[in-house]
């Protein structure tokens, strides 16, 4: 719990800073917008899924804003759903070190390791695709090595499959 909280405080804090959009947010978060009006995304280099689980945290943040909601900028509406997803990635990387070592320290030093590391605290504070593609990854990789190192339940490989497709609709190297 402590190390998630780690995560989250360094994926949310000051999460509407900058102010305005930069690096890729320039083409996501217009992307996202145009799945909310229902027009033609313009940006087709990328499959469709990611942006639109983008749109879906931007409608949830501007209808939490309508019921008078103070969550703060707008910014924070568009970089939201990487942070959340950055936040259970730390938490996907304990269970697949749990997995594959059988040793909770290890696990945790694996989770602790992810939670403040630079490249993906700085992935989860941007709307880009990147974060959100790297959960379903690893959500895909824990359903496997659940299936492979302890339950041999079939289930297992369902999700996974499930989570790799949803990856590969984030982007194609998914």
């Amino acid at each position: 719990a402590g190390i998630l909280a780690l995560a989250t405080l360094m994926r949310f804090c000051l999460l509407g800073f900058p102010p305005a959009k930069f690096f890729d947010e320039i083409y996501y978060v217009d992307a996202a917008n145009d799945y909310l009006r229902g027009v033609a995304d313009a940006n087709s280099v990328h499959p469709p899924l990611a942006k639109i689980q983008l749109a879906l945290t931007i409608l949830c943040f501007d209808v939490a804003k309508l019921h008078g909601l103070p969550l703060g900028e707008e910014t924070v509406g568009w970089r939201l759903a990487p942070a959340v997803l950055g936040v259970g990635t730390v938490g996907l990387t304990a269970w697949l070190a749990q997995l594959l070592t059988g040793r909770p320290r290890l696990s945790l030093l694996a989770a602790a390791l992810v939670a403040v590391e630079h490249l993906s605290v700085a992935e989860s504070r941007i709307c880009t695709l990147d974060s959100i593609q790297t959960f379903w990854i690893m959500l895909g990789i824990c359903c496997a090595a659940e299936r492979i190192w302890r339950s041999h339940q079939d289930k297992w490989l369902w999700f996974s499959t499930l989570a790799l497709g949803v990856a590969t609709g984030c982007k194609l190297n998914g």
